[in-house]
């Protein structure tokens, strides 16, 4: 998501700026050393500089709060980060409130705060260097997990995930990268079919199983999800947003559009009301942008009718495939609940392809099975 002013403007740098230089202070912390300091920076910078058009070019400095320049320090003023260590780091933008344009920027650092030099911590600093820039380049928190921008600090921060590359992206496009496209659509519910604000909509790719690229719906539940890879196919994923550390704009959404108020579910995108229920669609990504139309909120867990009833019997056993050459290639959306967890419940699968044509399908024998299994989480870890 990109950072918005209060005038509900979309931040980011001047479209002209290639070049930004960040002088950063490394001898003004009490608990790192400055090689340390500089080898994190360096390496959070380069996860950046390889994803957009602008070159984030590191300056060695000994001062704190130059006005006229991008900075990186340590500080523990307590009018920023109080008395505690809760906020780990702040990123200051100076602006153009009307058009967005950013001036300057500065990432503070709280030096009270226990930062680790360990990788694969939460604490280690390279997360909030990582993120701290995601904010100096303009973009706002996310809410897929694992990804830098993630709306809090958590392991493997430093590195960034496909969703931070397509969001820096989308701001600053590389010139002559003609390999991005977008899929957009419209996220509507409740009875009378209207536009959800606030929707969160993944574009997970079939090549990797990763969320490639999120979005949020709009006030008219319109949404577009850019930076994604072309000749790629895409489930779309829609569930309800956590309002924690997003824009002010997104104060007034809602969730509530099922029965008694209840929040509605997290789903994939796909027919409605026919036998293919609980068969996610994948859209096919070929040209710059595909528009899926509406996509409906969902009150109920989607899965198939045959799948839930094989989950009660003793040998459950679900078909993917009987004979029917359409179903090549399709997916299917289960469910495992805390329980079944506990009481360690398997699903059993059976893929019968014996009565295909198979010359039908391929003049030669370059054929493989490729079984893949995508995990998400509806409201449970």
């Amino acid at each position: 998501m990109q950072n918005r002013t209060q005038a509900d403007v979309l931040i980011q740098w001047p479209s002209k700026v290639e070049r930004l230089d960040i002088y950063v202070n490394p001898f003004n912390s009490q608990m790192i050393s400055p090689d340390e300091v500089g080898a994190v920076v360096t390496g959070s910078l380069n996860q950046w500089n390889t994803k957009s058009k602008i070159f984030l070019n590191q300056k060695p400095s000994a001062s704190t709060n130059t006005d006229g320049v991008n900075e990186i320090y340590f500080s523990t003023d307590p009018s920023i980060f109080g008395n505690g260590t809760a906020v780990v780091a702040v990123t200051q933008v100076t602006l153009k409130n009307t058009s967005g344009d950013v001036i300057e920027a500065d990432i503070l650092v709280n030096d009270n705060a226990k930062f680790s030099m360990i990788k694969n911590t939460t604490e280690f600093l390279g997360n909030a260097i990582s993120h701290e820039l995601g904010h100096f380049l303009g973009l706002g928190h996310g809410q897929v997990p694992g990804s830098t921008m993630f709306f809090t600090l958590s392991r493997g921060q430093s590195e960034l995930s496909l969703d931070d590359f397509a969001g820096v992206f989308s701001m600053y496009p590389t010139p002559g990268v003609v390999t991005k496209g977008s899929i957009s659509g419209k996220i509507v519910g409740g009875k009378s079919l209207l536009g959800i604000f606030g929707a969160h909509v993944q574009a997970i790719s079939l090549k990797t199983g990763k969320i490639a690229a999120a979005s949020f719906s709009d006030v008219d539940g319109t949404f577009l999800i850019k930076g994604l890879e072309k000749n790629d196919q895409y489930f779309i994923y829609t569930k309800p947003v956590s309002i924690i550390g997003l824009p002010a704009r997104y104060n007034n959404i809602r969730s509530d559009y099922c029965d008694s108020s209840k929040k509605y579910r997290g789903s994939f995108f796909q027919t409605c009301g026919t036998i293919d229920e609980g068969y996610p669609q994948t859209v096919k990504l070929n040209s710059s942008n595909v528009s899926v139309g509406n996509i409906t909120i969902r009150c109920g867990l989607d899965v198939p009718i045959e799948y839930m009833q094989n989950k009660e019997a003793i040998n459950p056993v679900f078909d993917m495939y009987s004979g029917d050459d359409s179903k090549l290639g399709n997916s299917f959306v289960g469910f495992f609940t805390a329980k079944d967890f506990l009481d360690e419940v398997n699903d059993k699968f059976k893929i019968d392809y014996s009565e295909i044509d198979w010359k039908k399908i391929s003049a030669n024998n370059n054929l493989y099975l490729e079984l893949k299994i995508l995990n998400q989480s509806f409201y449970s870890p």
